[in-house]
């Protein structure tokens, strides 16, 4: 049960630091001396490693969830 709300606090607190940190990240990917197609590509990547990273967390938090069930 500790496990559990270990993930649950790790979920939530992943997902408060990302979205405070997301516009700062954006802010300064936009201030790099790139074309805008190489500054949309960063910014997709990004997008892409956040979407990772949350299903990461949430197949963690679910693992621990089934393992108190059986």
């Amino acid at each position: 049960m500790k496990n559990k709300w270990k993930a649950s606090g790790a979920m939530i607190a992943f997902a408060c630091l990302s979205l405070l940190l997301l516009p700062f990240a954006t802010e300064q990917i936009e201030a790099l001396p790139y074309e805008e197609h190489q500054i949309a590509a960063l910014k997709k990547f990004l997008g892409y490693l956040y979407m990772f990273c949350f299903f990461v967390v949430v197949a963690y938090w679910v693992k621990l969830n089934n393992k108190d069930k059986s």
